[in-house]
């Protein structure tokens, strides 16, 4: 193998290693996102269910009140 072959292989080489060197940091921010938006989505999530609750919570009292309400002759 003569010097200039050796040279293609090598900047060939270097190149591959370029782009997968690329590939991986384009992975880890889409990892990275994924996991921001599963963290972002989860906190939305625990505010449903709060408000959910508080909700249900408001419509039992009022349930009572208008019991008690229609049981006043």
């Amino acid at each position: 193998m003569d010097v200039l072959t050796l040279v293609g292989v090598a900047t060939g080489g270097v190149t591959l290693l370029g782009a997968a060197w690329r590939g991986l940091r384009e992975l880890h921010r889409f990892i990275d996102t994924v996991a921001r938006n599963t963290t972002a989505v989860t906190a939305l999530a625990d505010r449903l269910e709060a408000h959910t609750t508080a909700t249900t919570t408001a419509l039992t009292a009022l349930d009572k009140r208008v019991t008690t309400l229609e049981m006043i002759p």
